[in-house]
């Protein structure tokens, strides 16, 4: 068909569609008609990745030729691998003793890559630099352009940075963005900022409504010893939602307004909805529960208590030594988290339950379950880990949990058989006629990751698939998964979802036509939750 027959508008709405830049920049070179419609859904996304070519597109941005242009970027992502993983602090742990994730690390040098072949070629003004200041280097030209070039994106919606060292400009620029909605700082190292009253009262008018502050260090100031805390400073944005954060010794004391940190008149954000805590890992606790409740629960159950909005709240790693008001958290309608913390939240008006840790069969998980559907017997969505499969264990819920609409089994070695794939309809799943989603599939543990995913730092938060047929029951071709998931429909019409491997997820379609499966990305906060994995119940 000629490309000429359709109208712009239709053009235009198909390159609002396509999937990466890269496909983006191929149709752009098609045609000049192409190059002119597709121009503005280019640059909707902006992803700096590396010195050389940050430095030559923040000097693009300066020529004439995308002047009007500033108004069109809408996500922008900024990730120059400065050296701060978590992989790497974690290694620390392992081999000195001497540093924790609630201590700053070492510094860490920045150290500049080779520049990429041609770079010349991409923008020739940055071997220029290099001849008019041999000092100067792409980093450094990005860290001076990179807050004035951001503040310029007025209608930019979400900002992430990751594993990047940040200059002081680049709060200023956050303080200019009035339609930022998301905000993601994660391994990167950040600058002190002399807060003022002015710089308070900027702080809490942010517009943001998802921030994510995970995994930072700081620039020391001698001059300002509390510097540490201007990037908390971004969680007394008063329309801020949804909050990631890591539960250090910093964080609690600044969560809890801890007296130690001065009088410092700041409010935290007031209508949080949405909260996912990253604890510290379990061989970094102290062993006493006196000293681990001074450091950490204490100020965690204040924030809690002082957090009555809190409609979902997750936890990564365990928690120990942890206490909490019976009165806290009176809207809770959804946890994620280990049991021991469970089990004081069974009062509140729960519908979603997923259990971290892994549940020891026989008696414990009896128990377990027995707690939970006597405090809970209107729970609609259950999760939890085994330390292997046992078929038993669909009979000890088959009689609990009436009004269940998601369910989801996971084991860390065995598999259940095809016999026992094909079987639970008649044995288990008629006693949930709500059920829609139902997952029993093995995930993938922290030793598998660590074997595959090397010292790579995916930007995606994917992590790589893992070829392994263990992983899964293995059920033969499509057309068998088919169907003994149709048998499942028909005790439980409403199912619309089942997940039986890691690999893949199967799901309806939603005209009735039958069944496809889709591949699953393996979504980790960062090289994180490898420590622990977050065992996904879909939200």
């Amino acid at each position: 068909m000629d490309h000429h027959a359709l109208p712009n508008e239709l053009w235009i709405h198909i390159f609002d569609f396509v999937e990466t830049p890269g496909d983006l920049a191929r149709l752009i070179l098609a045609c000049r008609r192409f190059r002119a419609l597709a121009h503005r859904p280019l640059y909707r996304t902006i992803q700096w990745l590396e010195p050389f070519h940050t430095a030559a597109n923040l000097q693009e941005w300066m020529s004439a030729s995308l002047t009007d242009m500033t108004d069109v970027p809408r996500t922008l992502i900024v990730s120059h691998h400065n050296g701060f993983a978590e992989d790497d602090i974690v290694h620390q742990h392992h081999t000195t003793g001497h540093h924790s994730a609630e201590e700053e690390p070492p510094f860490l040098f920045q150290v500049f890559p080779q520049p990429p072949p041609n770079h010349t070629l991409l923008h020739a003004s940055v071997e220029d630099l290099h001849e008019r200041a041999p000092g100067a280097h792409p980093f450094c030209v990005s860290s001076v352009l990179m807050g004035p070039r951001i503040s310029s994106f007025t209608h930019l919606n979400q900002l992430t940075f990751f594993d990047t060292t940040l200059p002081e400009s680049v709060y200023r620029a956050i303080f200019n963005l009035p339609n930022l909605r998301h905000l993601c700082i994660e391994y990167c190292t950040l600058p002190s900022l002399a807060y003022t009253d002015e710089v308070l009262v900027a702080f809490s008018n942010l517009p943001i409504v998802h921030l994510s502050l995970q995994c930072f260090s700081f620039m020391f100031n001698r001059q300002q010893p509390m510097d540490f805390l201007t990037p908390y400073f971004l969680c007394t944005a008063a329309s801020i939602q949804t909050l990631k954060i890591d539960w250090t010794r910093k964080a609690a004391s600044f969560f809890s307004y801890s007296d130690a940190l001065g009088a410092t008149n700041y409010v935290l954000a007031q209508n949080v909805k949405d909260v996912e805590i990253r604890l510290p890992h379990e061989h970094l606790w102290p062993k006493q529960d006196n000293i681990a409740r001074r450091l950490y629960t204490d100020a965690l159950a204040i924030f809690l208590g002082n957090s009555p909005t809190i409609e979902s709240l997750s936890f990564t790693h365990k928690l120990h030594a942890f206490h909490l008001p019976t009165t806290a958290l009176p809207n809770l309608t959804s946890f994620s988290g280990p049991m021991n913390a469970a089990v004081l939240l069974l009062n509140r008006p729960l519908r979603r339950l997923n259990i971290t840790d892994v549940l020891r069969y026989h008696q414990p998980f009896i128990t377990c379950m027995e707690v939970i559907s006597t405090r809970q017997p209107e729970l609609q969505s259950l999760g939890f880990l085994l330390p292997a499969w046992e078929d038993e264990v669909l009979y000890v819920i088959s009689s609990k949990f009436a009004h269940l609409r998601e369910l989801a089994v996971m084991y860390v070695v065995n598999n259940p058989s095809e016999q026992t794939l094909l079987s639970m309809c008649h044995h288990f799943l008629h006693k949930f006629p709500l059920l829609d989603t139902v997952r029993v599939f093995k995930p993938v543990l922290l030793r598998e990751i660590n074997q595959h995913i090397g010292q790579t730092r995916n930007l995606d938060r994917e992590i790589y698939t893992i070829h392994d047929d263990n992983l899964g029951p293995g059920s033969g071709s499509d057309d068998d998964v088919r169907e003994f998931i149709l048998t499942w429909k028909r005790v439980c019409p409403l199912l619309k979802e089942v997940q039986y491997e890691h690999k893949s997820i199967w799901t309806s379609c939603t005209d009735g036509s039958g069944w496809v499966r889709t591949p699953t990305k393996h979504v980790l906060t960062k090289v994180t939750e490898a420590m622990e994995l977050k065992w996904g119940m879909s939200s």
